[in-house]
């Protein structure tokens, strides 16, 4: 059964578009419905899209029609794109036709840097160096 939830982040900064289940058309037109009317109602530009959980039995072309469909009726955003794996087809098609409809998009495998990602302004590459301390002998 396919399900999603849409709602804003608990910090108010960015909305979370979750989602589960093996995914059709209704059900992906449902939830891509009420994405849209939460950006244009709240304002808030950023979105964690979390497909973690979600399976969706579609061809990429189709796929990426719709991610196009979805991106030029998207007020411009910043989207972080959440999968099980950085190689997921699902997010790496939706993370290209954000991109090309004017949207600053990326996939993530790790939900915290997502959130980091999304709360700054910093390129993807400045979220993922790793602190490490330089040890002096």
């Amino acid at each position: 059964m396919a399900r999603h939830h849409v709602a804003l982040s608990p910090c108010g900064r960015f909305i979370i578009v979750a989602v589960s289940g093996v995914r059709d058309d209704a059900a992906a037109r449902a939830s891509t419905a009420e994405a849209l009317a939460l950006r244009t109602e709240s304002g808030v530009d950023r979105i964690l899209f979390d497909t973690r959980f979600s399976v969706m039995p579609i061809q990429p072309q189709a796929l990426m029609s719709r991610a196009m469909e979805c991106g030029r009726r998207l007020e411009r955003s910043r989207v972080a794109l959440l999968c099980e794996a950085l190689d997921d087809t699902f997010s790496r098609v939706w993370r290209k036709g954000l991109v090309e409809t004017g949207h600053e998009a990326i996939v993530f495998a790790d939900a915290a840097a997502a959130e980091a990602w999304l709360m700054t302004d910093a390129d993807a590459p400045m979220v993922y160096v790793p602190y490490t301390k330089a040890r002096y002998f």
